[in-house]
């Protein structure tokens, strides 16, 4: 029960973040999509998909990478993926900064 409440917790955090905040790039240069999906958080990732304000196709600031890529290098669940190529802004074939 208590692990239920801590998503719920978390969920409610990612919805009422502002939307200047839901594509800011951390200290490590990724956004919270980019930690999320590289993590497998499928509730998280769809939750941040669908706030209309999200840039999917934002790439990390040192290699280039989508959160589709980070979901790819991290074996995440399929679950992952299917989101992040569900959203219609989700430009598939971009390439990170070595051009792959």
């Amino acid at each position: 029960m208590s692990t239920r409440v801590g998503e719920e917790t978390v969920k409610a955090i990612l919805l009422g973040l502002p939307d200047s905040d839901l594509n800011a790039f951390g200290s490590d240069g990724m956004t919270a999509l980019m930690q999320l999906a590289s993590r497998g958080y499928v509730l998280y990732v769809e939750t941040l998909l669908g706030r209309s304000a999200i840039d999917v196709n934002l790439a990390s600031e040192a290699d280039g990478f989508t959160a589709l890529h980070l979901a790819a290098m991290w074996n995440t669940p399929r679950q992952v993926f299917e989101a992040i190529l569900k959203h219609p802004d989700t430009e598939a074939d971009k390439k990170d900064a070595a051009g792959r």
